[in-house]
């Protein structure tokens, strides 16, 4: 059966199982996930537990066999650890394996790399799946996921759509940092509690931004202007550095300033009339700004010129 990494503490206190299979590599949940098995085969008896690290596949099995058969008598479970660096050949013998191994009292946790969907659709896996619990841990791309479900479950706090998104984008998959802070916090999560308690070097600034843009990262580019407009940063002190970017990138386009690393990448996407265009642009917003246009339309403004910068969106002519 399947079973997500934030279920596994519940079933763990009613089940069990003789065949454990994780997949991914995110190494704090691999760990936790790793240390609740181990306690449950604890709870039941005296363990021996030996870890196998496999690194040439094609052996595997052997050496599978080979240490079932050099436990210890004494122990009441006999848990092997099979650690695969890379996904083995013929993992669908772990079937027939752990049919052998069960009848001497023989337990598996088995840790592989990602399995990717179209894997776990075989029908091999499925039966392999059947007569385990398998527990894929969470990806990067899923990691808003796990940050939902370990507030709720673990810190029983709420967390709404900015907080998440906030929490995902600043602490970039630093789980022990970010499971600290949740638990420290009250039941229910802003996005603008959150920036309260953010440390000053967790922090975006306007020379992150900056430097997002010149590098062509326009996903980049939308998580710290996000941030900064949920922090209130002056939209001014922004503008201000790009309009000094802009007079850079005209100089060096025309070769009164020598080229570096920095800029040498943005100007082979760029355009003289497209970073002129900008620049007219950011005069526009300025104007915008000193006679004091609604707030949220001067983030949109400066959203878009951020993006013209990034490459994402054509210059306005």
């Amino acid at each position: 059966m399947k079973i997500f990494s934030y279920q596994l503490s519940e079933y763990l206190n009613n089940n069990f199982s003789t065949l454990y299979l994780l997949s991914g590599s995110e190494p704090v949940v691999y760990l936790e996930v790793c240390d609740m098995i181990r306690a449950k085969f604890t709870s039941l008896g005296r363990v021996y537990r030996k870890v196998l690290y496999i690194e040439k596949e094609k052996s595997w099995s052997k050496q599978l066999l080979k240490v079932s058969t050099n436990l210890s008598l004494f122990a009441i479970l006999k848990l092997i650890e099979i650690q695969f660096l890379r996904l083995p050949p013929n993992l669908q013998y772990i079937k027939n394996l752990h049919k052998l191994l069960k009848s001497n009292n023989i337990f598996l946790l088995i840790m592989i790399p990602h399995l990717d969907y179209k894997i776990q659709q075989t029908k091999w896996f499925k039966d392999l799946e059947a007569i385990s619990v398998f527990v894929p841990l969470p990806e990067i791309e899923d990691i808003s996921g796990w940050i939902f479900n370990r507030a709720e479950k673990k810190h029983k706090i709420s967390l709404n759509i900015d907080a998440l998104s906030l929490l995902n984008q600043r602490f970039e998959g630093n789980l022990i940092a970010l499971d600290k802070l949740i638990s420290n916090n009250p039941k229910f999560l802003k996005a603008q509690d959150i920036l309260k308690t953010l440390p000053d070097n967790s922090r975006f600034n306007g020379i992150d931004l900056l430097d997002a843009c010149i590098l062509g990262d326009p996903l980049r580019c939308i998580c710290i202007i996000q941030f900064l407009q949920l922090s209130d940063f002056d939209v001014s002190i922004i503008l201000w550095n790009l309009i000094s970017e802009f007079r850079i990138f005209i100089f060096k386009a025309v070769g009164i300033k020598k080229i570096n690393k920095k800029h040498k990448k943005a100007l082979q996407r760029l355009s003289i009339s497209s970073i002129h265009n900008m620049f007219l642009f950011a005069q526009y917003l300025d104007n915008a700004i000193k006679h004091k246009h609604e707030h949220n339309i001067l983030w949109v403004f400066l959203n878009n010129l951020v993006l013209m910068l990034a490459g994402a969106l054509k210059p306005y002519e």
